[in-house]
C-alpha cells in the first residue's frame, strides 16, 4: 500500500493558490510550489507538469499526464476548479482536506507499525533462542507456525487495501460505530464540496454534475448510493427527491437540500453540507487521533511484556 504524503500535498495546493491568488502564471505558481513535493514521488509529475503546462495544458491535463499516486479525489476536485474558473477555491480545499488527513493517516499507520516492528522483532530473538535450546525438527515446526501467522496477517491486510475487495470492504467501513461516522462525513465533504463548485457556475445537467463530483469519493458504497441520485433525477425526480432516496445522505442534509431547492440556493445548500460535515469530520478526527495514539503506546506495552514473558519461560524452563 503506497503510502501518501497528504502534509505536503497540501502545501503544494495551499502554496500555488497563493501564487495563483496573486496574479502569478501557473507555469510560475509550478516552479515555486514544486518544492514542496521534491523529496516525495510525486516530483517527477511536477516536472512533467511544467513542460505540458509551457505547451498550454491546464493544470489538471499537466498532473495528469505522468503516472502518480495522487489520491482519488485530488485531480478531480482540480479538474472541477479548472472547469468552474474557481481554481484558488479548489486549491485551498485540498490545502484544508490534506492536512486534515495528515494526522489521522500518520496517527493509523503509527497504530500497526510499531506493533508489528515490536512482534518481529520479538520473534527473531524467540527464534533465535529456540535454535540454542530445541532440536532441529521442532525448529522447523516453531519456524512454521510463526510464518503461518505472519501469512494470516498478510492475508488480511490484502483483503483490507485491494481494490478487488473495495465492495465487500467499503459497506463494512460505514457499518463501523463512529469510524463509520468518519468515514461518512468524510465523503460527503468531497462530495458536497465539488458539487457546489459546479452547480455555481452551472452549464452542466444536475445529473453531470452529481457523477463528476462521486469521482472525488473514495468509498465505493457512498459512491455507488450517490449516482443513485443522478439516476432518480434522470427518470424525472426532483433533486431533493433524489437525495431523499439515497441511504447515506441523512435526513437533515436531505432538509437542507430541499430548503436550499426551494429558495432557489442550492448551491449554498450544497456548500452548508460540505462546510457542517467537514466541521464535524475535523472533531472525530482528533478524537481518532488521540485514540489511535493511545492504542499504539498500549500495544507497543504489551507486546513488549509479551515477549519479556516468553524469553522469561524460555530461560526458567528446565
Amino acid at each position: 500500500m503506497v503510502e501518501i504524503p497528504y502534509e505536503k500535498l497540501g502545501r503544494f495546493a495551499g502554496n500555488l493558490a497563493t501564487c495563483l491568488e496573486a496574479g502569478v502564471s501557473l507555469e510560475q505558481g509550478l516552479k515555486s510550489s514544486k518544492r514542496s513535493l521534491a523529496a516525495t514521488r510525486f516530483g517527477g509529475a511536477i516536472e512533467t507538469a511544467l513542460l505540458r503546462v509551457r505547451q498550454g495544458a491546464s493544470l489538471h491535463e499537466a498532473l495528469s499526464t505522468e503516472p502518480a499516486p495522487w489520491p482519488r479525489f485530488y485531480l478531480p476536485i482540480l479538474e472541477a476548479g479548472q472547469s468552474t474558473g474557481r481554481m484558488d477555491e479548489a486549491l485551498r480545499f485540498l490545502e484544508r482536506h490534506c492536512k486534515l488527513l495528515a494526522g489521522p493517516t500518520r496517527a493509523v499507520r503509527n497504530a500497526w507499525l510499531f506493533p508489528l516492528i515490536v512482534m518481529v522483532s520479538g520473534t527473531v530473538i524467540r527464534l533465535s533462542i529456540l535454535a540454542l535450546l530445541l532440536p532441529w525438527t521442532e525448529l522447523f515446526a516453531a519456524v512454521m507456525a510463526a510464518a503461518r501467522g505472519y501469512a494470516t496477517l498478510g492475508l488480511i491486510a490484502i483483503v483490507l487495501v485491494a481494490p478487488l475487495f473495495r465492495p465487500l470492504v467499503d459497506p463494512l467501513k460505514l457499518a463501523l460505530p463512529w469510524l463509520g461516522a468518519a468515514e461518512r462525513e468524510l465523503a460527503m465533504n468531497r462530495f458536497f464540496q465539488v458539487l457546489a463548485m459546479m452547480y455555481a457556475t452551472g452549464g452542466r445537467r444536475v445529473e453531470v454534475m452529481i457523477r463528476f463530483a462521486a469521482r472525488c469519493v473514495s468509498n465505493v458504497a457512498v459512491r455507488k448510493d450517490v449516482l443513485q441520485a443522478a439516476a432518480q433525477i434522470e427518470a424525472g425526480e426532483s433533486i431533493p427527491e433524489a437525495f431523499a432516496s439515497t441511504r447515506y445522505v441523512t435526513p437533515s442534509e436531505n432538509e437542507v437540500i430541499a430548503a436550499g431547492d426551494l429558495a432557489g440556493k442550492l448551491e449554498r445548500a450544497f456548500e452548508r453540507i460540505a462546510f457542517e460535515t467537514g466541521e464535524s469530520l475535523c472533531s472525530r478526527v482528533e478524537l481518532i487521533t488521540k485514540f489511535a495514539t493511545k492504542f499504539t503506546v498500549s500495544a507497543v506495552v504489551y507486546s513488549i511484556m509479551v515477549l519479556v514473558m516468553r524469553l522469561a519461560i524460555i530461560y526458567v524452563a528446565p
